[in-house]
């Protein structure tokens, strides 16, 4: 690895992170000067936020029992302002120089296994970092194989093909081959026909670039040929095409082969059941602890036991726990951001209800005082229509007692 080029990206990812506490000041801060704040100042979650990346990338990294299991180790530190900074450019030449391997792991997933056959590949958010998870391998990873019958060593009794018996053709994982046509000629050696068919095989613009070995297995009074795949698992086989004219097949023991298809590698990781493919051995989704896990197995089937085959430590560097810190809040649905923004949708949504409750009851309100005024009017024009009566009356009771005294 180049050292520094590891070093832009640590700076690129010192930039990153900056960045990020920057967006969340801007956000949740409040300007005296202007008197103005950020949209979303005073919010829980926004300092939630703040305070677990902060705390992400101040731990050490759980499984490293080296030197470089944090980012002050190699000279990285959070100022007072709370954005990051190198501030020891040694103790990081140091380190990128002569432990390159350790500061991937503090900055990386990493697994580190009791045995060489089992190998750490990756790992994802949903993986639990953890020491020494047990793996326990019920099946080893094996290719597909077609093993002919035995015939007679081409050494004893020479092999004479011709246009009448050396045309064969092979599906192999899949793939069907062109028709195969093996040289005219007699062959005195198993490893000379071997040869041969080995050349055909590769020269295939079909199947050449499958990988597949041609091999001699010797017994005791002759041989046998053997093809094999040169990938692992269930869709590992190879087999032979019958339908073609002039075959090779009695020529060479093909007439009634043995084909086997490879086995995926089977087991399981900290006790949870894993899934197979070929040498990849994955932890089942929902799992405990080993979910998105994936770790190559090259035992072959003579190293399976009973007992334990092997540990495997998980450890999640800065950068990776805090991808999946990053994972976890941005999540679609389930994600803190996602929660927060629902939970703000169903205030409004609330606030919303309530004014259209508050409005209709005002409306009801508004319809009973309009009534009330009519009713109001209705009463008020009666009471002055009355009044206009007695009025009248009182007036022409008055005129006619007036009249009555002037008579007098």
């Amino acid at each position: 690895m180049d050292s520094a080029k590891i070093k832009t990206s640590i700076e690129t990812f010192i930039k990153r992170y900056n960045d990020v506490v920057d967006i969340i000041e801007t956000q949740g801060s409040y300007d005296a000067e202007t008197d103005t704040a950020g949209i979303l100042m005073g919010d829980t979650t926004l300092q939630s936020m703040r305070y677990s990346i902060s705390n992400t990338l101040g731990s050490s990294v759980a499984g490293i029992n080296g030197k470089y299991s944090n980012l002050y180790s190699i000279g990285v530190r959070t100022k007072a302002d709370g954005r990051l900074a190198i501030t020891d450019n040694s103790s990081l030449s140091e380190a990128l120089n002569n432990h390159l391997d350790e500061v991937a792991d503090m900055f990386s997933s990493a697994g580190i296994s009791s045995s060489a056959l089992i190998e750490f590949v990756s790992s994802t958010t949903d993986t639990v970092a953890g020491l020494d998870y047990e793996v326990d391998i019920t099946q080893a990873a094996t290719k597909g194989t077609l093993l002919g019958t035995e015939i007679n060593d081409p050494a004893s009794v020479p092999i004479t093909l011709d246009s009448t018996n050396n045309a064969m053709k092979l599906t192999v994982d899949g793939l069907i081959s062109n028709d195969i046509y093996l040289s005219q000629k007699t062959y005195n050696s198993s490893s000379e026909l071997v040869a041969e068919i080995q050349a055909k095989i590769d020269a295939d613009d079909k199947i050449g670039n499958r990988g597949v070995v041609v091999s001699w297995v010797s017994t005791s009074t002759g041989g046998q040929l053997e093809f094999t795949s040169d990938i692992y698992g269930s869709n590992s086989y190879i087999e032979r095409d019958t339908s073609i004219a002039s075959s090779v097949y009695s020529s060479i023991g093909l007439n009634d082969p043995t084909s086997t298809k490879g086995k995926d590698v089977a087991g399981t990781i900290n006790g949870e059941e894993a899934e197979g493919s070929g040498q990849l051995l994955s932890g089942k989704k929902d799992n405990k602890t080993t979910d998105g896990l994936v770790l190559r197995v090259t035992m072959s089937e003579a190293d399976v036991n009973a007992s334990t085959d092997g540990t495997i430590t998980i450890t999640k560097g800065v950068a990776s726990k805090l991808n999946d810190l990053v994972g976890s809040l941005t999540k679609v649905g389930d994600g803190a951001l996602d929660r927060r923004i629902r939970s703000v949708q169903n205030e409004v949504k609330t606030i919303a209800e309530r004014v259209k409750e508050r409005d209709e009851r005002l409306a009801l309100r508004r319809e009973s005082l309009y009534k009330k005024f009519y009713d109001m009017e209705l009463a008020l024009g009666q009471l002055n229509s009355t009044s206009d009566f007695l009025t009248t009356q009182l007036k022409s009771l008055n005129a006619n007692w007036n009249f009555g005294r002037n008579n007098n």
